[in-house]
């Protein structure tokens, strides 16, 4: 029995994929197992530098602040999967069987097309996605189902794979080397990473609503906001709960779990603006009445009414205030709390 590491059980979910259909015709009668062993190196080599070039770019995603940087890993990436593609294209059939080369071909390919056409189509809806919680989780829920996608394909791709060696009498050694390794431990990191970001993303685009409602002093806006606010708090601390600690490490989900409280928090003390703004109007309207009334006219309570709204608005307007700063430093604080706790997240568990 001749030995050959396999190349597909060592590649994680990359970016995005469609499924693969393999293709599988039937070995030749007069092959030869040196011959077999032989013909898959040749398509399995070339797959090598894609896994290299995978985690530089993910380590680049999750080291780097560099823009340029991450974009010239990603061409990189893009460049080693089309080198692939050309390199298995012209290998041979082995004694009239091609189907180890084509399911490689075809899974290699299904890489590029995504890597290359699609993969522009979703920067751009990266790039709409912070505009509502909708749209990103549309986004998060595509690139979920893209990574399913390219896992089956590569599961596809692995039987053949694992029928062809069997046919030729080759065993495969599918034991994990460093590279898949590393690579392995930067998916599962980044996915957590995404999971807690998900849920910590709908009640922060709760808030900016809120924000804006607070601006246009809309007293109905306010409550509606207010109310969605607490409820998507809730239902992300819900969420919180059944995530479990990465390799032991709980930051992140603490770091979502202490902006979930804020934002809980934040809904129940931003009653006070409903009552400024309510108060406000009180204040507006009993002006107009005293300033359409002549100064010799008015009566003492109606001069004594008025300058009570007066000090119970200015009293409001004070507590508003207090209110607002404390919410501007604790929303300050948390998010810079987990923006670091990302980065520090990111640092520990991929590796460098």
């Amino acid at each position: 029995m001749k030995n050959v590491k396999s190349i597909w059980k060592r590649i994680p979910c990359m970016l995005l994929a469609f499924a693969l259909l393999s293709c599988a015709t039937i070995p030749a009668p007069d092959a030869t197992p040196a011959g077999a062993l032989a013909h898959m190196k040749q398509v399995g080599n070339p797959v090598d530098p894609i896994r290299n070039n995978m985690l530089k770019y993910m380590q680049s995603v999750a080291h780097s602040k560099d823009p340029a940087d991450l974009e010239q890993k990603r061409r990189n990436l893009i460049n080693s999967v089309g080198q692939a593609i050309q390199t298995v294209r012209a290998v041979s059939p082995y004694k009239g069987d091609n189907r180890y080369r084509e399911s490689t071909l075809e899974l290699l390919e299904t890489m590029y097309a995504i890597l290359t056409e699609d993969y522009g189509r979703l920067v751009d809806l990266k790039k709409i996605a912070e505009q509502s919680y909708d749209t990103m989780e549309a986004y998060m829920e595509a690139r979920r189902q893209a990574n399913e996608k390219l896992e089956e394909a590569g599961d596809d791709a692995a039987r053949v794979e694992e029928n062809f060696a069997k046919d030729y009498k080759i065993n495969l050694i599918s034991k994990e080397d460093e590279l898949g390794r590393k690579l392995k431990l930067a998916s599962a990191a980044m996915g957590h990473q995404s999971d807690l970001f998900l849920i910590y993303f709908k009640p922060y685009k709760q808030e900016v609503y809120l924000i804006e409602a607070l601006d246009r002093n809309d007293i109905s806006g306010i409550e509606q906001n207010r109310e969605s606010l607490a409820e998507y708090a809730r239902e992300g601390q819900s969420k919180l709960a059944s995530v479990q600690p990465h390799r032991g490490d709980d930051s992140l989900i603490r770091a979502t779990k202490a902006l979930l409280d804020f934002y809980e928090y934040e809904a129940e003390k931003t009653a006070i603006f409903v009552d400024l703004a309510l108060k406000k109007d009180r204040l507006e309207r009993a002006k107009r009445s005293i300033d359409s009334t002549d100064p010799a006219n008015r009566t003492r309570e109606q001069v004594d009414s008025f300058n009570k709204l007066v000090n119970e608005y200015n009293t409001l307007v004070n507590r508003a205030n207090a209110v607002n700063n404390e919410l501007n430093q604790k929303r300050k604080g948390l998010t810079d709390q987990w923006n670091n706790f990302s980065d520090s997240f990111l640092a520990r568990h991929v590796p460098r």
